[in-house]
């Protein structure tokens, strides 16, 4: 009997052992995964098509970086070259400074032949025409690219870069190049660039992009809040009457680039925002520059929430911001061989800015454009647009989209994305 009460309690106990063991597995697993190395969701978005986005989810842990200064960022970046690696951002990084962290004016980027006021009386269009040619636009050439070679960085493939509670890239140009990329909870603020040039359209500041996808396949940007340097409505330098434009896009995704996903980010304070497609005559941009924008906050955008060339973009459940009549132009612009399709999404407009204002065909003649949610009442923008165009858009008829993440009805867009969007803490 004793014998029989002993093992009685010894299975007993084994058997307990084996549940707690059990449970504590469960707990591991119902644990939150790591942020840094979590992947795109299967389904969420174009970034989820092909082979997914997966970014440094597999980096050893010899490839997983903390960086906290410029100099340390530019290193875990040229160490990475193509192998999974994670890069974790904390705290503030100025990318307009030196290699003691010493900030630089535009006077550590002149080059010794530059002259402004001599190049304003060489180019001044009263006696000059067509882009400016000579020593003087060579020697601004010189001093751009010596400006954009210290606020640029390239992240390659396989990589997660990511943000730790607050973290901010300031001044920085951030091109994507190559294939399965993931940014994430980041602020980036887009630099001045104190070299523009004068051209025949006005002044320009090519490469200057705050965030840019050349070429890059399988790209996921998540909860980033990228900011111009102006707000779209602020009076802004002019020379020779034209607007001097000192900062290019906020985000650019262009040549070819394909398979990406845009969510809760926050795109503020610009003119020229959000591209997909850098021409009309780029053919061999058909099939690609594959996109979705969901859940993202567009505000104080003149222009661009996107403006689409030749892409598939699917465009749903965002809020839109226009706090300026004044200074704002449209949100979705339909170019040259674009599918967009729009649906969900909710607009937050002071007075004088219209539903037909929302749309702009640039060379497109189709769109589909779903119930907009527009200061709280529901609309059909393009019946809006195409009442007061020229030449009314047609409905794109698709292939609808397969691809979403999470989906909210209407009415909740505008207080979740306005709560959850942007960057935040780990």
């Amino acid at each position: 009997m004793i014998r029989r009460r002993f093992l009685a309690r010894t299975l007993s106990a084994a058997a307990l052992g084996a549940t707690l063991s059990v449970s504590a597995a469960s707990v591991a697993r119902a644990e939150p995964e790591d942020p840094r190395r979590e992947a795109l969701r299967a389904g969420d978005g174009w970034g989820s098509a092909g082979t997914g986005t997966t970014g440094g989810a597999d980096a050893a842990e010899g490839m997983v970086f903390l960086v906290t200064t410029k100099a340390e960022f530019v290193a875990a970046l040229q160490r990475a070259a193509g192998a999974p690696a994670i890069i974790t951002v904390r705290g503030d990084i100025d990318m307009n400074t030196g290699e003691q962290g010493e900030p630089l004016t535009w006077e550590d980027y002149a080059d010794p032949a530059w002259d402004l006021e001599a190049y304003l009386e060489e180019y001044d269009p009263a006696h000059y025409e067509g882009d400016p040619e000579g020593p003087l636009e060579d020697a601004r050439a010189r001093s751009h690219q010596a400006q954009l070679d210290s606020v640029q960085v390239v992240v390659p493939s396989n990589v997660t870069l990511i943000g730790e509670n607050g973290a901010r890239l300031i001044g920085a140009s951030l091109i994507l190049r190559g294939e399965n990329i993931i940014v994430r909870n980041l602020e980036l603020t887009g630099m001045e660039n104190w070299f523009p040039q004068r051209n025949r359209h006005g002044w320009v500041s090519e490469g200057f992009d705050v965030v840019g996808l050349i070429g890059a396949t399988n790209v996921w940007l998540d909860h980033l809040t990228i900011d111009g340097p102006f707000p779209a409505g602020e009076s802004k330098e002019r020379i020779f009457g034209d607007v001097v434009h000192r900062v290019d896009g906020l985000l650019d995704i262009t040549n070819g680039a394909d398979m990406v996903t845009a969510s809760w980010c926050v795109i503020r304070n610009g003119s020229t925002s959000v591209l997909i497609g850098n021409s009309d005559d780029s053919p061999e941009d058909e099939g690609k520059l594959r996109v979705t924008f969901h859940h993202n906050r567009f505000e104080n955008l003149a222009e661009r929430a996107p403006r689409v060339r030749y892409g598939a973009v699917h465009v749903y459940n965002n809020l839109i911001v226009v706090p300026d009549a004044e200074h704002y132009v449209y949100s979705w612009g339909v170019g040259a061989h674009s599918k967009l399709w729009i649906e969900d999404n909710a607009v937050s407009a002071v007075d004088g800015v219209t539903p037909a204002e929302l749309v702009h065909a640039w060379g497109g003649t189709e769109v589909h454009l779903g119930v907009t949610r527009f200061n709280g009442s529901e609309v059909d923008a393009l019946a809006a647009y195409n009442d007061v165009a020229e030449t009314p858009l047609e409905d794109y008829p698709g292939p609808a989209p397969t691809l979403y993440g999470k989906r909210h009805p209407l009415p909740a867009v505008e207080p979740v994305v306005r709560s959850e969007a942007g960057a935040r803490g780990l």
